[in-house]
């Protein structure tokens, strides 16, 4: 194993352990939802390639968000960049009340090591949400 640092949206660091074929640094990279309180997405990459990403909802009007999926590549697991990632967006977000679709028993071990404040709360998608999804294209 190694070391790289993933340098986050508003300057915070962190140290992770990763794969011993990576080298470099890995990089969040924001994608910004198309219309207000559609999906957005939170990118790790290196190299170019995405390493795990996390789509997520955020309404500016009504300050509700909703985490919609972590995925990490199999070979990235137990790398804590998955855990960055959530970490990531709860911060850019802080003021957000926070909810999450279900998740699935596999990812049980995952979400026991995040402080994920709504992990018991089913989803709460507001109008602005639902207004986006029919918009979009």
């Amino acid at each position: 194993m190694c070391t790289g640092v993933i340098r986050g949206r508003y300057g915070h660091d962190e140290q992770v352990s990763a794969d011993e074929n990576l080298t470099g640094q890995v990089v969040l990279v924001w994608v910004p939802a198309p219309l207000p309180a559609s999906l957005a997405r939170l990118e790790a990459r290196h190299g170019g390639q995405v390493l795990g990403d996390l789509d997520y909802r955020a309404c500016p009007v009504c300050r509700v968000a909703v985490l919609e999926h972590v995925r990490v590549d199999p070979e990235q697991r137990h790398q804590r960049l998955g855990s960055f990632l959530v970490r990531s967006v709860l911060a850019a977000h802080h003021d957000y009340d926070w909810s999450a679709t279900q998740l699935d028993t596999v990812s049980w071990e995952f979400w026991d090591g995040v402080d994920w404040p709504a992990l018991e709360h089913p989803p709460r998608w507001c109008p602005h949400m639902h207004a986006a999804d029919e918009r979009a294209p």
